[in-house]
């Protein structure tokens, strides 16, 4: 991908969230990733690591720290809508008290996808807009 790219890739997520303790790690220090974001929940928003600060994940077989950082992945698009059945009212009241709950001493990773626009997934004009209100809304914090 830096051949193609012309440009250092330090950071990382694994599509699908898939992640192997026993294989992932060893293969994102080989590739002198500085950053992964995988660790996060494919159907609900939350702590999965129990924090939203970069750490360094253990490698019990090496029994040693991993040389990259995990951001954790707090809040997915479609985590949060599988966790309200694709309601886009009720993704934005859920996503509204999270945030105020957690809007102190952590930090929220996000990730959205641009297919989740999709109309056969979800009501996209009324997504759009929670979106770019979401925006506005951390841009201003």
């Amino acid at each position: 991908l830096e051949k193609m790219t012309g440009q250092e890739i330090i950071h990382n997520r694994m599509h699908y969230l898939r992640y192997s303790f026993q294989k992932t790690g060893e293969i994102i220090e080989k590739a002198d990733i500085q950053e992964d974001s995988t660790m996060g929940y494919q159907d609900a928003i939350g702590f999965r690591c129990g924090t939203g600060f970069a750490y360094r994940l253990f490698d019990f077989e090496n029994e040693k720290s991993t040389a990259f950082l995990e951001l954790p992945m707090v809040v997915m698009d479609c985590g949060l809508l599988e966790e309200v059945g694709y309601d886009v009212k009720k993704a934005s009241q859920l996503l509204t008290r999270f945030l105020k709950e957690n809007q102190f001493l952590t930090k929220i990773t996000f990730n959205f996808h641009n297919s989740i626009f999709d109309p056969a997934r979800v009501d996209e004009v009324a997504f759009k807009e929670f979106y770019l209100r979401l925006i506005e809304q951390i841009s201003d914090e």
